[in-house]
């Protein structure tokens, strides 16, 4: 597994951002991080869980977004197997405001990533109690803090493409 400074995990929100741009035929930072991740294979590995996969699978197999069964399965696994599965994610409650992005975290943490990379709100503006949770490290608990991070701030300061680069289709 590559050093966590070189790891991210992209939350759910940004893995069907990617798709829907995909399928549309556009560009977007969603898609450049999936594809710098996936296909690439560029400056960072991305780590991720049966738990945020099936999330992933759920999301984009519901009918108001247009994917047939089989490119929701062809994209869920070409995302399993381009990435770090992390399978010693247990759905431990880690404290985040939303529940349901406890996973995310826990991903993060056993990956071990040194981002999470989300659109998500409650990720984003967490309370300094939760932030401290997040980025506490020591013997036993992690040797790095994870940041998260805009799709945005990934791209063009962790990833540095050039602000127009991501606006241009391949």
């Amino acid at each position: 597994m590559p050093h966590p400074s070189r790891s991210a995990v992209l939350d759910p929100t940004v893995l069907v951002s990617a798709a829907i741009a995909i399928d549309a035929g556009r560009m977007s930072a969603s898609r450049l991080v999936v594809e710098d991740a996936l296909i690439r294979r560029g400056v960072f590995r991305h780590v991720t869980s049966p738990a945020i996969l099936y999330e992933l699978g759920d999301v984009l197999a519901r009918a108001r977004i247009p994917f047939t069964a089989e490119n929701v399965i062809e994209y869920v696994d070409l995302i399993a197997r381009a990435s770090d599965v992390v399978t010693s994610v247990q759905g431990v409650m880690m404290g985040c405001r939303d529940p349901r992005d406890d996973k995310v975290l826990e991903c993060a943490m056993n990956g071990p990533a040194g981002y999470i990379v989300t659109r998500d709100r409650d990720l984003l503006d967490a309370t300094p109690h939760e932030k401290y949770a997040i980025s506490k490290i020591g013997p036993g608990i992690r040797d790095h803090p994870i940041e998260i991070v805009t799709v945005e701030t990934f791209v063009f300061e962790v990833l540095g493409y050039r602000k127009i680069s991501y606006l241009v289709a391949p």
